[in-house]
């Protein structure tokens, strides 16, 4: 027996269409292709935050961005100054010690302040 006998005449055994069988857009499952009406993302960016122009968006991500690597870049650049590879892992323990430590000290003045 084939598995084409357990399908239904008009689609699959999930109940979708069979192919060629055409069908609206709302047929397809999000994230099917083809898509005939693409999303429109400039509605999208200001349902996030209508006040915000997505340039400034753009500037502030670029910012957090360029902060975060200049942090990273200086760790390892500190790990690289080790002599061995044991001792760029046990300054790398130190960092993630005094990591740890500031996040504690940022969620105690959070926790203090709500």
């Amino acid at each position: 027996m084939s598995a084409q006998t357990n399908a239904s005449p008009t689609g699959d055994t999930l109940g979708r269409p069979a192919r060629g069988q055409g069908g609206s857009v709302s047929e397809h499952r999000p994230g099917e292709w083809p898509v005939t009406e693409p999303a429109d993302l400039d509605a999208l960016l200001c349902t996030v935050d209508p006040a915000q122009d997505p340039d400034e968006m753009y500037v502030k991500r670029a910012a957090e961005k360029a902060l975060h690597e200049m942090v990273l870049n200086s760790i390892r650049h500190d790990l690289g100054q080790q002599p061995t590879g044991p001792s760029a892992q046990a300054k790398a323990r130190v960092w993630c010690a005094h990591i740890l430590a500031i996040s504690d000290e940022v969620a105690e003045v959070k926790r203090r302040a709500a």
